[in-house]
């Protein structure tokens, strides 16, 4: 109502009311379209980096030729009975075609001098070159490459590696599903951790170091989304004993899953239940390391020498070796590149500090994981109230222990490699935490973070 006189028309309160929530509905609706146009532009730029990548691997894949493919080579030793390379190709010196030609015509003569250098990394023992990483990822290359010599084409990790990236960004999708996240909020952080970690550098150059890291994130990855399902021991046991057999420093990750189990169960279940239970868990990992340790007998004649001991490395990291291959020595470099190095800067000139283009390049002896993965920043931020919460704290530490005890920091890489050993621990407490802590899901800023992580990871490797 108005009520209207000599000087004019004045509102009523009731009037008043009406304009200010037009107004505010205005906003609502305005704020809402600008959120969905923001939502657009995210999944323009994760598409646009998921094309980037298949374009870069499917280049490399057809340029490169058969170098740093050693699960390849050595499943294929596997295939003929043999724990060695068998056929040792010289990384820089075989063209595709070449090896095309040896695979038709069944002539690998001049590959098989065992007295020239193999692989950086490979272990000489008896006249022999052996590969000390674990078996397992060669195991998942039997298929590919029983079909590819079978069938006359060039057998790579490639294809493999591009699937298991995809596993990755699938299972942490569920699990930020399961701890309450939208499934827009949880396509985000799955596309971080994949994107904005040092995993992508992993991604976009499956040599057999980085498909070793693969194979391993996602072993570890699909047991935390086990334990957030279904949560069976012997399940997770099994994936926790394939982890052991990639990489060993990474198997540690099996405690965490038995400790959570034990303090939810330990207060309403019978002791007996619980003990069978860590049965389940254990059981299979015994088995796979009983395994390794034959499998290590066979080729260095004793059950606990891996190999790492008669590796044919660069001066540089035979010199660290020299000091011990775990040491504390390594503790404050390992640091170092883990938490505070970054890209170093391309100067124009030798004199002044004026920068060119690509203006910082990448330290190939290691980033922080706070510059490829800067959304880990928010982990000094938060209260750490649940008892999961301290758990996935304390595996990381206890995973990181030997990492920054080894001598050999992940040279050469994007980012500090070695740390996806526990990042997948990490990532899961931040995903925990951060819900805790805003449980409307992901802010703007937090979701723009996460994306731009994926772009830092992908101009650091195109700039390398």
């Amino acid at each position: 109502m108005v009520v209207k006189g000599r000087v004019g028309s004045i509102p009523t309160p009731s009037t008043t009311k009406t304009n200010k929530s037009v107004i505010l509905d205005k906003k609502n609706e305005a704020r809402k379209v600008f959120n969905q146009f923001i939502k657009i532009v995210f999944y323009y730029a994760i598409c646009f980096l998921i094309i980037i990548t298949l374009l870069i691997n499917g280049v490399t894949y057809l340029s490169r030729n058969q170098q740093d493919q050693q699960f390849v080579d050595l499943a294929r030793s596997f295939i003929q009975g043999k724990l060695y390379f068998i056929y040792p190709i010289t990384p820089f010196s075989t063209s595709v075609t070449l090896y095309k030609d040896a695979i038709t015509h069944g002539n690998f003569d001049q590959y098989k001098n065992t007295d020239t250098f193999l692989y950086s990394d490979s272990s000489f023992y008896k006249g022999r070159w052996y590969w000390p990483l674990g078996p397992f990822p060669s195991i998942l290359m039997l298929p590919v490459v029983f079909l590819a010599d079978t069938v006359g084409f060039v057998p790579k990790h490639d294809l493999l590696n591009s699937i298991l990236f995809l596993v990755i960004a699938i299972c942490f999708y569920y699990i930020a599903k399961k701890n309450g996240f939208k499934k827009h909020d949880a396509i985000i952080l799955a596309s971080g951790f994949c994107f904005g970690s040092v995993l992508y550098s992993m991604a976009l150059s499956p040599s057999g170091w980085y498909f070793a890291h693969i194979v391993t994130t996602a072993l570890i990855v699909a047991s935390l989304l086990e334990y957030w399902t279904k949560r069976r021991p012997v399940v997770i046991g099994i994936l926790m004993g394939l982890v052991v057999a990639t990489r060993m420093t990474a198997g540690l990750g099996l405690l965490f899953f038995m400790a959570a189990d034990c303090l939810e169960l330990y207060k309403n279940t019978n002791v007996k239940i619980i003990f069978k239970r860590m049965l389940y868990y254990c059981i299979p990992f015994a088995i796979s390391l009983v395994v390794l340790a034959i499998y290590n007998y066979f080729r260095f004649d004793s059950f606990f020498d891996k190999g790492y001991s008669l590796q044919s490395i660069r001066t540089s990291l035979a010199q660290a070796k020299s000091y011990g291959l775990l040491s504390f020595i390594h503790l404050p470099g390992n640091l170092y590149y883990a938490f505070l190095s970054m890209p170093t800067p391309v100067f124009k000139d030798q004199i002044s500090h004026v920068l060119k283009y690509p203006f910082i390049q990448n330290n190939p002896w290691g980033i922080s994981i706070f510059f490829t993965s800067p959304y880990l920043i928010s982990l000094f931020f938060f209260d750490y109230k649940k008892t999961i919460s301290k758990l996935l704290i304390g595996i990381s530490a206890v995973v990181a222990i030997p990492v920054f005890l080894y001598y050999g920091i992940g040279f050469s890489q994007v980012g500090y490699r070695y740390a996806l050993d526990f990042l997948p621990f990490l990532f899961t407490l931040f995903m925990i935490e951060y819900k805790e802590k805003r449980p409307q899901g992901l802010s703007m800023a937090m979701q723009a973070v996460l994306i731009m992580s994926g772009f830092i990871v992908l101009y650091l490797n195109v700039a390398y």
